[in-house]
């Protein structure tokens, strides 16, 4: 990547996915923030995704890529890397249970991570949001349905997913949730302070990652049986339990997401 060197998008986001069947919600939420593309690493879905996210492909907001086989979420994150890097100015690399919520006048994705072009990746903390007391899928827009969180004291919400840019990137750790930059750069959460590994210190003042880890007991189930992207570890399985406890601490409402849907709207009347 040289000094001059023109990206075709400003951000973009990659995710690996297994049977999601709320994508079209998602790429459409993020869309309106900001982002012009897409990389999707279709883990085997029953339903394609080239099926569910059809329209999307075909007007050139998203690319999907086939992959085969268990815990394959950090070969996905190096092949994207590799492959469409040069593409982009910045990559997120969240997951499709996960929305990005830039808390700015605009609601703007791009112009939120102006402030960050001097580091190598922003992370931006999690808040986990709990089931509403949904048993059975409710049918509606995830962040209609669920507006329950855990507090942001929660330990569950010092884990960063990270927004980096890509001509920065050395090499993916073992897991999903930071990265190792060339010398020199650095990963930042909100506040421009320094981190290092998958935790920083809870701040979500200025942006935040709402995490819909749990959604309806009924989606939960699936989770289970669709098992992690990340690792096969028998000891690191979910479990049921992991529901009943998250769900119980989630007792703050946070509409915050919903506020910024209406900002979006607005913005793109003008």
């Amino acid at each position: 990547f040289g000094t001059g060197h023109t990206y075709m998008y400003e951000v973009a986001i990659c995710c690996i996915v297994k049977d999601e069947e709320y994508l079209p919600e998602w790429v459409e939420y993020h869309a309106n923030i900001g982002i012009k593309q897409f990389y999707v690493y279709d883990n085997g879905s029953a339903v394609p995704v080239s099926e569910i996210l059809k329209p999307y492909i075909d007007s050139g907001l998203v690319t999907v890529e086939l992959i085969q086989g268990p815990a394959k979420q950090m070969i996905a994150y190096g092949h994207c890397l590799k492959k469409y890097g040069a593409q982009c100015k910045w990559i997120a690399f969240i997951d499709a249970d996960e929305f990005i919520v830039p808390k700015t006048f605009s609601g703007s994705l791009p112009d939120f991570l102006m402030a960050y072009e001097r580091f190598g990746g922003i992370g931006i903390n999690w808040l986990v949001f709990g089931s509403n007391g949904h048993i059975e899928k409710p049918g509606r827009p995830q962040i209609e349905s669920y507006t329950l969180r855990t507090p942001k004291s929660d330990p569950r919400n010092d884990h960063v997913k990270s927004i980096v840019q890509p001509r920065y990137v050395k090499h993916i750790p073992s897991g999903p949730h930071h990265f190792h930059y060339v010398f020199g750069k650095y990963s930042v959460n909100e506040n421009f302070k320094r981190f290092k590994g998958p935790y920083s210190p809870h701040s979500s003042n200025k942006i935040q990652l709402n995490h819909y880890w749990l959604r309806s007991e009924a989606d939960f189930k699936e989770k289970l049986i669709r098992g992690r992207g990340d690792q096969t570890a028998p000891e690191l399985a979910r479990r049921m339990e992991d529901f009943y406890q998250a769900n119980k601490e989630a007792i703050v409402h946070d509409e915050t997401i919903l506020t910024l849907r209406e900002v979006m709207a607005k913005e793109s009347k003008i």
